[in-house]
């Protein structure tokens, strides 16, 4: 089962020629903000660097923070049924939170997973999604993104 999962979890890059390959070296990237490298991943095989017990250890987290995801979507749905305001916030950021932590056990950077959110926000934002077209929901996320409205 570890060569399958290592199989579908490992960061992939594309080689020049468009061709995909899974990434297998921890000196491949230099530290982004924070500390964190891109493309460390949990999933590397123990000969990449880490022992046995690193990679169980990593797999752990990796399922401990699933846990946590769902943990979280619970608590949201329970503080959207009571319609507590606080409530909502406090479960949709550690959703959030949890989310970042994940991936970077996959070897995704947070700046990588930012850049990922605003592609696909000026995706759906281009093919007219109907919140778009609504609200401009997807549009006022970007400009979160790009910095226009923080805090």
């Amino acid at each position: 089962m570890a060569d399958v999962s290592q199989a579908l979890l490992a960061p992939r890059f594309s080689a020049p020629g468009g061709e995909e390959r899974a990434r297998t070296s921890r000196n491949h990237a230099d530290p982004g903000p924070h500390g964190w490298t891109e493309g460390t991943s949990a999933m590397e095989e123990p000969a990449a660097g880490r022992t046995d017990g690193e990679w169980a250890r990593n797999l752990r987290a990796i399922e401990h923070m699933k846990a946590e995801m769902a943990a979280a979507l619970a608590n949201l749905y329970r503080a959207m049924l009571r319609a507590s305001d606080e409530a909502v916030t406090e479960a949709l950021a550690a959703l959030v939170i949890a989310g970042y932590l994940l991936a970077r056990r996959l070897g995704i950077s947070p700046t990588r997973l930012d850049m990922k959110i605003e592609t696909r926000l000026r995706t759906t934002m281009a093919q007219g999604h109907e919140l778009e077209q609504w609200y401009g929901d997807f549009t006022a996320l970007y400009r979160h993104f790009q910095g226009g409205t923080r805090r």
